[in-house]
């Protein structure tokens, strides 16, 4: 009967705690629920499209490159992810939703609004004109990129994706002639609730197996004492 005892209490712990798992994570997902949040922008890096010229190409074009300066584009490269320049009027609005894609996943989608327009005018306006220079040449062109970095290779979008290492680089090269424009990520996520149901489901099912054959075996033994008597 100590055996049966200590299974039950095993049982009810175990219960216990897979309980408190499952509802935890559902408060986690519920939380989650989609929203809305304008985030700001900064500048990550600035390049040149000539940037991988070498030393003595760049030396040799200078003067051939002062005359056509306004054909040279300076790239700028935006981030949500905070840095020391700040481009004060530029931000996006996120927008997430999810969705149940079967009993085991969620997809979470992830829309970016923005006004290109509004946001090359405020680049403009933030980054002096001394930063556009590379080698004595004015780059008085911009192109404005919008980068977001992550680890997580499922993660989708409508921009240009590339790979350095573990980080995930989703690109969106903005049209400055847009007033509004969307970019979209998107991310596949185990839904951590049914899985957790799922484990809980089996666990019972391995105890619940335990105590009828111990008392099957208790059973029998019983019934073997009581025949010899």
């Amino acid at each position: 009967m100590n055996r049966i005892k200590k299974i039950t209490l095993f049982f009810l712990v175990f219960t216990l705690v897979f309980a408190s798992a499952f509802f935890l994570v559902a408060c986690n997902e519920q939380q989650e629920d989609e929203g809305d949040i304008t985030r700001d922008l900064y500048v990550y890096a600035i390049a040149f499209e000539d940037a991988g010229a070498t030393e003595e190409e760049s030396s040799a074009k200078v003067q051939a490159d002062a005359d056509s300066s306004a054909d040279k584009t300076a790239i700028v490269y935006l981030t949500f992810s905070k840095t020391d320049r700040k481009i004060e009027g530029a931000n996006a609005l996120w927008h997430s939703e999810k969705r149940k894609d079967g009993e085991f996943y969620f997809v979470t989608t992830i829309k970016i609004s923005l006004s290109p327009e509004s946001i090359f005018s405020a680049v403009k306006e933030s980054i002096p004109q001394e930063d556009l220079v590379k080698d004595e040449v004015e780059y008085n062109r911009l192109k404005v990129v919008l980068r977001y970095d992550t680890i997580y290779k499922s993660i989708k979008s409508n921009g240009e994706i590339t790979r350095s290492g573990r980080t995930y680089t989703h690109a969106f090269v903005l049209d400055e002639n847009l007033q509004n424009d969307v970019f979209t990520l998107e991310m596949r996520s185990a839904n951590s609730a049914n899985w957790y149901a799922v484990l809980a489901a089996c666990a019972f099912g391995v105890v619940l197996i335990s105590i009828i054959a111990t008392l099957a075996v208790k059973g029998a033994k019983w019934q073997k004492t009581k025949t010899k008597e």
